[in-house]
């Protein structure tokens, strides 16, 4: 498939969005058993693509990485009422790399290491012309929920069902680094979102006389285990023979910080063009607000992509 993509990260200050267009592989797989009173629904997805931003050739790098399995269990005691359980995992399956211009015969560091907290930890690294990011198999997310699943209506143009419960979360980045944006450091540095400050004022105190300049590189591992009220809505609406549209949210409040809950909201209006292809519109908000910033989230996500599929019953 080919899709655009757009992001805002309102974490930084500067409000800076991305644009990347991306070549990707997304391979999508369904198991599903429907008995009375039983219904178990699986699905296993894998997105994986190269991007390039704004259509430099030289911004050519992986993205979209991501193996996810799903698996929700329900029990209908009562016609439209009765227990889940759910459990959810995903991971990035391909390491990724950072790269250095700085010649290896320079006699000053590759790469610059910030601490999480924006201090110095390594400035020794030299004649390398690469380093890793983000190991294979990291970050790992794993979910798991319980509680009460209410169909709330079902019908030949509608479908959607409510799951309120308990859930837990737990996240690992392991040896994963942030590459700090430099990209204004000869015009406007006052443009740094927290993070990058202390970088640059490292560059504008020891690093300016490099001839080239070392990627500075920021500490991003973080591990986080919570528990909290979670609320689920899975929804999706036929609009005729060639349009359809499947909404999907997740709210969940740990009970450590109850008042600053988690959201993922999903909206995907669908284009049946053809029986195997669809043409997708996908509208993603992510709001994650754990006690360590490391783990913080609020981007908004626009993608439009092409689907082709195959369909076996």
């Amino acid at each position: 498939s080919l899709d655009f993509n757009l992001t805002q990260n309102f974490l930084k200050e500067d409000s800076l969005t991305s644009n990347r267009f991306i070549f990707s592989l997304l391979c999508a797989a369904r198991l599903d058993y429907k008995r009375d009173p039983f219904d178990w629904e699986n699905r296993l997805d894998f997105n994986q693509g190269i991007s390039i931003d704004s259509l430099k050739l030289s911004t050519l790098t992986s993205s979209e990485d991501e193996l996810r399995l799903q698996s929700l269990f329900t029990w209908n005691v009562l016609k439209r009422i009765g227990p889940y359980g759910r459990i959810e995992a995903s991971t990035g399956v391909v390491r990724d790399r950072a790269h250095s211009a700085v010649p290896d015969t320079a006699a000053y560091p590759s790469f610059v290491i910030l601490n999480s907290d924006s201090t110095i930890r390594d400035t020794n690294i030299r004649h390398q012309s690469t380093f890793i990011t983000q190991p294979h198999f990291s970050p790992v997310i794993l979910e798991a929920g319980t509680g009460v699943n209410s169909n709330i209506i079902s019908t030949r143009w509608i479908d959607a069902k409510l799951l309120t419960g308990i859930g837990f979360t737990y996240t690992l980045r392991r040896n994963e680094y942030l590459v700090c944006d430099t990209s204004v450091l000869h015009s406007d540095s006052g443009k740094a979102d927290a993070k990058q400050q202390a970088a640059y004022q490292y560059y504008n105190t020891i690093m300016r006389g490099y001839p080239t300049m070392p990627p500075i590189l920021m500490d991003n591992s973080y591990e986080g285990f919570e528990v909290g009220p979670e609320v689920l809505l899975d929804a999706n609406a036929r609009l005729g023979r060639y349009f359809s549209v499947a909404a999907e949210a997740k709210y969940f409040a740990p009970f450590s910080r109850i008042k600053t809950p988690d959201l993922d909201i999903r909206l995907t209006p669908r284009w049946h063009i053809a029986s195997m292809i669809t043409l997708d519109y996908e509208l993603r908000y992510l709001l994650a607000q754990p006690t360590d910033p490391r783990g913080r989230l609020n981007e908004l996500h626009h993608r439009i992509l092409v689907r082709f599929s195959f369909n076996s019953h």
